[in-house]
């Protein structure tokens, strides 16, 4: 009953679900074959048995792809999506296959299944689609949660309606958790402690750079000198960038060699927030194209696409954004990497597993407004001592806790591989 209420329910928003799709290609300029396959009409169909990697975004498509890597060998592997971000990412690889995920409706999964050949599916982090979850079920595909938690946020709703979700988790073969911590919740709701593994946080282990060497190139390039105090501002949201201009402009009448970089969480506000600092009175300048000398700038705009993991390492404080605002957080492991000291707000609820981590090591500085912040950066700007401590924290914290990939890879394969060949 409860299933066919859930289908009726999104049948009636079909329409409009379906003319918001088709006009959000069209203003985005998105292939309009994303918008049609998520509504169940594909033009490439995947005839040969696969295994499919189900990532919402593009932190669960970086994980997806990461755990398809180990398991290639052995069989064909479909990745689906459903943000821009993770669209991107996954296309940018080479010889993937790539569709839409269906939208949670009886007639679209429906069509999923029939154009796709699926063993086992696996979802990263806690996605739970109930529709295609019973389907999968009836057609004999393998579930599998991997990556799972339940956020703090989270783990209340899912408690209140155990009734609906503990039956559905119940048809994972496997759920391979983030921490120990996780297992007494997803007991709580009912699931099997047989079907649990711990196998530890797959993003920590994401965070790996191949030309640790370039940071000195991108200073020159930027044009820092030796003595400049560098606060990289990354995942910038509007009301944030307007604590930091505020902070900025209180820290620079007594420091006089301090610089930000500000990297906009979304491209399409870059030259807003490059026009709302030049305005405000500070000398302003843009990654690309740059001016003809880099020598001299209060604020840099950070206006390009895959920089900002590098551009932490070339600088001496990183502020992580979405967290001062109820966006949820972004991801500190970046910053950590170059062994930087790190200031985030108090709403990181989205990372609360990766912040909670490095808050036990004394590794992350958490600030709840403006004025926080700015005493956070002047404490960091004085006491480079302390500045080293919190970055060489940081840095204990993620190679603490890396390994998790190659576990779960394992763990994964085996366990397809024993499901698959019990039938």
């Amino acid at each position: 009953m409860l299933r066919f209420i859930y289908n009726f329910a999104g049948l009636l928003g079909i329409p409009f679900i379906c003319i918001y799709y088709i006009l959000y290609s069209i203003i985005k300029k998105r292939k309009i074959y994303h918008a049609l396959q998520r509504i169940g009409i594909y033009k490439k169909h995947l005839v040969a048995p696969c295994i499919h990697i189900h990532g919402v975004s593009l932190g669960e498509a970086m994980i997806g792809h990461k755990l398809g890597a180990s398991l290639n060998k052995d069989f064909e592997i479909l990745y689906t999506t459903i943000t821009d971000s993770g669209f991107k990412y996954l296309n940018r690889q080479e010889g993937l296959n790539v569709a839409a995920f269906p939208l949670d409706n009886y007639m679209f999964v429906r069509s999923f299944m029939k154009n796709h050949n699926i063993q086992a599916s696996l979802f990263i982090e806690t996605e739970i689609w109930p529709e295609f979850i019973f389907q999968a079920e009836q057609a004999g595909v393998k579930l599998y949660l991997v990556n799972a938690r339940l956020s703090e946020r989270s783990f209340p709703s899912y408690r209140r309606m155990r009734f609906f979700f503990g039956p559905l988790l119940n048809r994972f073969e496997r759920i391979f958790l983030q921490s120990a911590s996780e297992m007494p919740k997803f007991a709580e709701l009912g699931v099997d402690r047989a079907k649990m593994l711990e196998t530890g946080n797959i993003k920590y282990d994401l965070s790996d750079f191949q030309d640790e060497k370039n940071i000195e190139k991108y200073r020159q390039e930027l044009g820092l000198k030796s003595q400049d105090i560098v606060i990289v501002a990354g995942s910038t949201f509007e009301e944030e960038e307007a604590m930091l201009a505020n902070t900025y402009r209180q820290l620079k009448n007594d420091f006089k060699d301090l610089r930000m970089i500000i990297a906009p969480r979304h491209p399409h506000r870059f030259e807003d927030v490059y026009s709302r600092f030049s305005d405000a009175g500070f000398d302003t300048v843009k990654r690309e194209p740059g001016p003809e000398s880099m020598e001299s700038w209060d604020i840099l705009i950070l206006n390009t696409l895959g920089e900002l993991k590098y551009v932490y390492g070339a600088g001496h404080i990183a502020f992580v954004g979405g967290s001062l605002v109820r966006i949820g957080g972004h991801n500190i492991l970046e910053p950590a990497f170059w062994s930087r000291a790190i200031v985030t707000g108090k709403h990181y609820h989205n990372f609360s597993g990766i912040v909670n981590d490095f808050l036990v090591q004394d590794a992350v500085l958490i600030v709840k407004d403006q004025k926080e912040l700015y005493k956070s950066f002047l404490r960091l700007i004085e006491d480079a001592d302390y500045r080293m401590y919190l970055g060489q924290n940081a840095k204990k914290v993620l190679e603490d806790n890396r390994g998790a990939l190659g576990k779960t890879q394992k763990a994964v394969r085996d366990g397809i591989i024993k499901d698959i060949h019990q039938v």
